[in-house]
């Protein structure tokens, strides 16, 4: 077990760098990279809820970035009701639930992608979430990730809002470019 949580370690390193994008879906292009590494980390563990949440958030998250709103809606249905359901059937401990709560806040993030504020808040609550389960669970490298996920959303939030009300008198990101 302690082997494989140098795939949360890899993760981290892209999720770095990812929360420093303005625009949202290029976030979202640079952390699909550090799915694919907490979806192994996630198999390996044999935790498939997680890892089936995991992978149906970038395929969700792939077409955020790259389709219409129609598909990506449709997109969002089938992905919901599948971690929804897997979550329920596959039930081990209460805490488990929080991963659905994630992936529903995550959903909601990609649905509001072109959203800069709001894009950001539904990332945060998932990582806060995500740190929940992280930790009751006793996935510590996707605990911190999270964490650090969480605290470099906020402050890319904090910069860009500041930057923007500086430049234009209002918190729009976009007026700030």
């Amino acid at each position: 077990m302690e082997n494989i949580q140098y795939l949360g370690w890899a993760a981290l390193v892209i999720y770095l760098i990812a929360p420093l994008c303005r625009i949202p879906r290029n976030t979202m292009k640079i952390t699909t990279i550090g799915e694919c590494f907490n979806i192994l980390l996630y198999t390996l563990s044999m935790q498939w809820v997680g890892a089936l949440s995991i992978t149906l958030n970038t395929i969700r998250a792939v077409c955020a970035i790259y389709a219409s709103d129609k598909v990506l809606r449709y997109a969002m249905i089938a992905s919901l009701s599948l971690v929804w359901g897997a979550t329920l059937y596959y039930l081990k401990f209460p805490y488990d639930i929080l991963i659905a709560f994630a992936a529903t806040s995550i959903a909601f993030s990609q649905k509001n992608r072109d959203n800069f504020y709001a894009y950001r808040s539904f990332v945060i609550l998932s990582q806060i979430l995500w740190i929940m389960h992280s930790y009751l669970t006793g996935m510590h490298t996707m605990m911190v990730t999270c964490a650090i996920m969480a605290a470099v959303h906020l402050v890319t939030v904090s910069y860009y809002a500041y930057k923007a009300y500086r430049n234009t008198g209002t918190f729009n990101i976009s007026a700030s470019q």
